[in-house]
């Protein structure tokens, strides 16, 4: 009986013991499997473009590229970058840690694709769309529109730029008045009928100065350009070339330079004249006007004090030994634009010396100054912007070939406008 009972505790041990066994082990299986499937890992976020937008424009050449991408793991990320100027741009960087990429200098004016991909530590990825953008174009001077106009044969013309309009004269064809309003799309709305063929034109205010060939001073008032009324004039013999205001008064040049009292617009006094044969260009510079006048071929450069705001008082004769076409100032210096192929710069005093020039292949038509930029209607050579802020070293700061001659040129509101020899008139644009 005692053996059965022994055998029988020791079999029912042996049970149990199996039992315990077979519990362990279910007990770590199942530990096991929680483990193994309870985790699983995701993948990355897609990744998100942070510079430069996706589709835009006029980007640098120098930018960089920047994302952002985030895993719901928190776990770290590493990334494949694509970059190139085809829809499947091609890797350029990979297993890289940092989500900014500084690319070589960029071409300018064309269209790049870039994308990125990232990898979390278990290697699941996650990929960007294609993202696109491009870059501005080369810096110089492009055209914007152009129309053309109704102004006869031209190898001369005037052209100034007033609020929404630009008003422009050639041989003997009436004053048109170019609507500018959206530089993109000009055309010429008005004209007016001048009794002689305008040369020269200054404003002041609503009020136009038309310095006429074959008539003398003109004094028009262009409130409305769909009609505009004479106030005022002055009929000067075989006419004048240039026209400058300084205050109450106008100082006119032809055959020699007249200062006529303007307070009273609609009728102009004459207080003082001066002889001198074609004096074609004059500018005021403080208490002195300088005039330039034609000897033969070539100019002369004259300088004259102004007293008591009337009287012009000789100084100074300068041969420039080539036919000068325009002369301006910004009240520190001179510039003179000739035929020659050269703009100069000039002191500003009773005898002024030459500082430097700038020289090109083809003789300058007419110039604009706007600070230390020279705009020059460079003939055959097109458009022209020089820099004289370095007055011993003028530089061209760029150019534009319109296909034919430059005559006249104007800058305002950030546009450059010109007339060329083929009788457009153009819109131009300078990208820096």
């Amino acid at each position: 009986m005692m053996n059965y009972a022994f055998e029988w505790i020791r079999d029912n041990r042996m049970v149990v013991g199996a039992a315990a066994i077979v519990i362990v082990a279910l007990t770590i299986v199942s530990c096991s499997e929680e483990t193994t499937t309870g985790f699983q890992n995701r993948e990355p976020g897609t990744p998100t473009v942070l510079w430069p937008a996706d589709g835009s424009v006029n980007q640098t050449t120098d930018l960089i590229l920047a994302w952002q991408c985030l895993d719901p793991d928190g776990d770290s990320l590493r990334y494949d970058l694509y970059v190139g100027s085809t829809s499947e741009p091609s890797i350029v960087d990979s297993n890289r840690v940092n989500t900014i990429y500084i690319p070589a200098i960029m071409k300018f004016n064309t269209t790049y694709y870039w994308k990125v991909i990232a990898f979390d530590e278990y290697g699941d990825s996650a990929a960007s769309p294609i993202w696109s953008f491009s870059t501005r174009r080369e810096p110089g001077i492009y055209e914007v529109a152009s129309c053309t106009l109704e102004i006869g044969n031209t190898n001369w013309c005037v052209l100034q730029a007033h609020d929404n309009y630009a008003l422009v004269a050639g041989n003997y064809s009436p004053l048109i008045f170019v609507n500018i309003t959206d530089p993109e799309d000009p055309f010429a709305e008005f004209e007016y009928s001048a009794p002689g063929y305008v040369y020269d034109i200054e404003f002041d205010g609503n009020l136009a100065y038309l310095a006429e060939i074959d008539y003398g001073l003109e004094i028009v008032d262009i409130t409305n350009p769909a009609s505009p009324v004479r106030i005022g004039s002055f009929p000067i013999g075989e006419g004048v070339f240039s026209v400058e205001l300084s205050g109450n008064y106008a100082f006119v040049a032809g055959n020699g330079a007249y200062t006529l009292d303007i307070s009273n617009p609609s009728s102009p006094i004459p207080v003082d004249s001066t002889f001198q044969y074609q004096m074609m260009h004059l500018t005021i510079a403080g208490s002195y006007v300088y005039a330039v006048h034609a000897d033969f071929e070539v100019s002369v450069l004259d300088s004259y004090d102004i007293v008591n705001g009337t009287t012009l008082q000789y100084n100074f004769s300068r041969h420039l030994n080539a036919l000068a076409t325009d002369i301006t100032t910004n009240n520190q210096h001179l510039f003179i634009s000739l035929w020659d192929g050269t703009v100069r710069a000039l002191t500003i005093s009773d005898f002024p010396s030459e500082i430097s020039r700038f020289a090109s292949l083809h003789g300058f038509y007419d110039i604009f100054l706007d600070s230390d930029i020279i705009y020059a209607a460079n003939g055959s050579g097109g458009v022209k912007m020089i820099s004289f802020a370095d007055l011993l070293n003028p530089a061209l700061i760029a150019g534009y070939d319109t296909g034919s001659s430059v005559l006249s040129i104007h800058a305002n509101r950030g546009f450059i406008f010109a007339i060329d020899s083929d009788s457009r008139f153009l819109v131009l644009e300078y990208l820096p």
